[in-house]
Parts: structure tokens; C-alpha cells; sequence
């Protein structure tokens, strides 16, 4: 594969060598859990210069635990522009470490990545939409934008996040400047103190 990565041997169906530069400091082997939903496409393939997806999963995780956003973007791109298939997994590995840090940049790009995937009609899971809004809301001093989309995108399918979330979003909300009476504000409370009441976590139930 092109760039600084390589793909040096399948060692068996969920998990591949990686020939990976010092400076990256991570495994050389990367583990895939399970592989069932994919394809299993061998890594030195015909088409060696775009290895299975799961690989360049692998990669674009690589690149954002090194803080390498660029590196992960172009692998990210370089998928997409093969027009390889693109399946949400993906495209939540790319948000998911692009919004690590809470940068500017990475929020920035997370939030345009989520409406790339939206134009192409690949939708979140309940699972996933809770993951990367947990992970949103965690921003401290940008303008709460990604978190936003996520739960608009959420609402629009009628998806309620995770308690877990939805605290998060809530918190964060509240720590902007905005008004008590905000209409945005009291659905998410009131989306927040259901989910509090159904899993005994309400009002005068113990925590």
C-alpha cells in the first residue's frame, strides 16, 4: 500500500502484520475482533494497493493514535476516491480519532466526515451515534457544533442516544450560555431525566 504503512502478511483471519516506522510506537500486529460483517479479502491480493477494509481501518486507527491527522484522512480519502465499499464502521474509525483531543481541526473534520456519510444515505446505529456523541460532548471550548449534528442526526431517525450520552450532551449544554427556557435545551432535558426515571437513576431514586 502507498504511504508509510505496509501490509507485510495475513496471520490469520482477524489479524494482520503491519510494517509500521518506530516513531508510531504501536503493535506491528493488528487484531480485528470479528470480521464476519466484511469481506474477508487477503491482504496481499490482486489489488494490493487497496488492502480490505479492515486493514485500512487498521491503518487510519495507527495514524490518529500517533496524532498523525493527515496521514489519516489521506488513507481515509485514498479509500473512498478507489471507490471501495464504504460502510459505517469506517467512517466512525475516522470520526472517532479524528474527535481525540477535542482540536479544532479534528472536531472540524469529524463533523464534515458525518455529512459526507450522510449524503451518501449510510446511517448511524443507535450504538454508534451514542459512542461519537459521548465522545462530542466533551468539547470544552469550540461551539458544541459536532455534538449538535450528532444528536440532530439522531433525533431525525428517531434514535434516543444512551443515558450515558445523553448526561454528557446535557452537561455540556449546560455549560454553554443558554437559556433555561431554550426549546433545544429542554428536550434534552427532558430527553435526559426519562432515561434517568426508566433506569432508576431519576429524581429520588438512588444513584
Amino acid at each position: 500500500m502507498d504511504g508509510l504503512f505496509q501490509v507485510v502478511e495475513r496471520i490469520s483471519n482477524n489479524a494482520y502484520k503491519l510494517d509500521l516506522p518506530g516513531e508510531y510506537n504501536v503493535n506491528a500486529t493488528s487484531n480485528v475482533a470479528d470480521v464476519s460483517p466484511f469481506s474477508k479479502v487477503d491482504g496481499n491480493s490482486k489489488d494490493e494497493k487497496y488492502p480490505d477494509i479492515f486493514i485500512v481501518m487498521q491503518i487510519i486507527r495507527c495514524y490518529l493514535h500517533a496524532k498523525d491527522i493527515d496521514n489519516a484522512l489521506k488513507t481515509f480519502e485514498d479509500h473512498m476516491n478507489a471507490k471501495k465499499p464504504a460502510v459505517p464502521e469506517l467512517y466512525v474509525t475516522f470520526i472517532e480519532g479524528a474527535m481525540v483531543g477535542h482540536t479544532p481541526k479534528g472536531m472540524q473534520l469529524a463533523q464534515d466526515t458525518l455529512v459526507k456519510m450522510i449524503e451518501r444515505d449510510i446511517f448511524l446505529s443507535p450504538k454508534m451515534g451514542s459512542d461519537l456523541l459521548l465522545i462530542a460532548s466533551g468539547e470544552k471550548t469550540g461551539g458544541y457544533t459536532t455534538a449538535n449534528y450528532i444528536w440532530d442526526l439522531m433525533q431525525a431517525r428517531k434514535i434516543t442516544p444512551s443515558l450515558p450520552a445523553v448526561e454528557a450532551y446535557y452537561n455540556g449544554l449546560k455549560e454553554r450560555e443558554i437559556l433555561e427556557d431554550d426549546p433545544w435545551l429542554l428536550q434534552v432535558s427532558w430527553t435526559y431525566d426519562s432515561l434517568r426515571t426508566r433506569f432508576g437513576t431519576g429524581p429520588g431514586q438512588p444513584y
